[in-house]
């Protein structure tokens, strides 16, 4: 059975961790915070391999706790749920769960003691005697996380759990977590952070946010600082929006439409013969707004006006 360890200090401490996942050495990340839900905004993929012992760590040094970060799930400290892990087509999702309690040490009464509870506590009954394949994929999700809290880990980990999900299914996900993290701690990832929605309320919820732009460590912190950390400007064009917004997203920008009305764009609507689309666009660190320039003419998108807010 999986033994407990005590945790203690941030949730992730990363001093120049340089991890190689995939044949791919990634750049080195230092950061360090979280107390009770820690959300990581950008491509952290690396990290999670690393968590899944199937990652290496190059140099420098990543912890979960006082645990180091790639021996955090074998010694019990921590449960990973990968996103969309790749799943025995026969199995059903009351296997995955037994399974899962037999290889962390359960003996036979306590495996199925550990797999029913999980099956209760994120009320699988339906799906329980289902071939896991062929569950939706947010009822999947819910019983990777299921299968992460059996031996009763003090922290789960859980992989970009709302990625292509609809409103609806973001929903019963974002609510499962909750109730898998109702006494644990949590670490949570979300690829990009929408201007609304559940995602962005999983973000929002955590008491430390570290963002990842373009491999690079960019900004961490409070979600209030964290996420509004850096010098930002509005970009006015004229048309081209779509293009001008998907050619700063490849710049490794994070750009959001804004609802501008005549009074704010004053002068510059009047002098247009269609109405402007207005972006903010925030200035990640090393990026100046020449950037944002470029990633305009990029897109073909005419740039009458360029504000540092």
């Amino acid at each position: 059975m999986t033994q407990h360890h005590a945790f203690s200090g941030p949730l992730l401490e990363l001093d120049a961790a340089r991890i190689e996942a995939g044949g791919a050495a990634g750049e080195a990340w230092t950061a360090r915070g979280g107390e009770r839900r820690l959300a990581l905004v950008g491509d952290f993929r690396p990290l999670f391999r690393l968590l899944g012992a199937d990652a290496t760590l190059l140099s420098g040094t990543a912890r979960l706790g006082t645990v180091p970060l790639a021996a955090a799930v074998a010694r019990g400290v921590a449960g990973l749920a990968p996103l969309d892990p790749e799943l025995i087509p026969d199995w059903t999702a009351e296997r995955y769960l037994l399974e899962t309690a037999r290889l962390r040490g359960f003996g036979e009464p306590d495996a199925r003691r550990a797999a029913d509870a999980a099956i209760a506590l994120f009320e699988l009954y339906g799906a329980a005697r289902m071939r896991v394949t062929q569950l939706y994929v947010a009822v999947q999700r819910v019983v990777q996380l299921a299968q992460a809290t059996i031996g009763e880990p003090v922290c789960l980990c859980v992989e970009a759990p709302l990625s292509g999900l609809d409103a609806e299914a973001q929903v019963y996900v974002s609510a499962a977590i909750d109730r898998a993290c109702a006494e644990r701690r949590l670490i949570v990832s979300v690829p990009t952070l929408p201007a609304r929605g559940a995602e962005r309320t999983l973000v929002d919820r955590a008491d430390w946010v570290i963002v990842e732009r373009a491999g690079r460590i960019a900004n961490e912190g409070t979600p209030a600082t964290a996420l509004s950390a850096g010098k930002r400007c509005i970009a006015t064009v004229t048309r081209g929006g779509d293009a001008f917004l998907a050619a700063l997203t490849k710049r490794g920008f994070a750009p959001a439409r804004v609802i501008a009305t005549p009074e704010v764009l004053g002068a510059v609507a009047s002098a247009l013969p269609a109405v402007p689309l207005q972006i903010l666009v925030e200035l990640h660190p090393g990026a100046t707004p020449n950037d944002v320039f470029a990633a305009a003419v990029d897109a073909g998108a005419p740039l009458v006006e360029l504000v540092a807010v």
